[in-house]
């Protein structure tokens, strides 16, 4: 018989156009197929920030999925961007080894970078795509 893994799911700001191109680019990838995408505002993000309202913090990115034994992992930040990108395939795989960089240093660069999303052009607030449904 054979187990697979859960599917994490990626968690990202809905009414952020950057997030949404980003999870749009991050679905294209076949080898990305097994990763699910949920708004923070929908259904399944309230209900993730209800479970857990320290997330609540987090803002724009949360990766998440099931351990075995029913435990949930969850990364924030730089920490759940460096595993969508590594989940992504191909070279992305890379951005692994980026962890080797302290945490406080890449959530710093994270939440700078956070913080001015809205200002690139075509992707402020209100300027989501649409995310496809996910796929079974």
């Amino acid at each position: 018989m054979m187990t697979s893994e859960p599917v994490p799911t990626l968690f990202y700001d809905d009414t952020c156009g950057f997030c949404s191109k980003g999870v749009l680019w991050l679905a294209g990838a076949p080898a990305a197929r097994g990763i699910r995408a949920a708004g923070l505002t929908g259904p399944e993000g309230q209900a993730l920030l209800s479970r857990r309202p320290l997330l609540r913090e987090a803002r724009s990115v949360i990766w998440s999925r099931q351990l075995p034994g029913g435990r949930e992992q969850v990364l924030i930040r730089s920490d759940a961007v460096l595993a969508a990108l590594a989940r992504r395939g191909g070279a992305w795989k890379l951005c692994g080894a980026l962890t080797v960089i302290p945490r406080p240093l890449r959530d710093a660069v994270y939440l700078w970078f956070a913080a001015r999303r809205h200002r690139f052009p075509g992707t402020g607030a209100g300027k989501a795509c649409p995310i496809p449904p996910p796929r079974d």
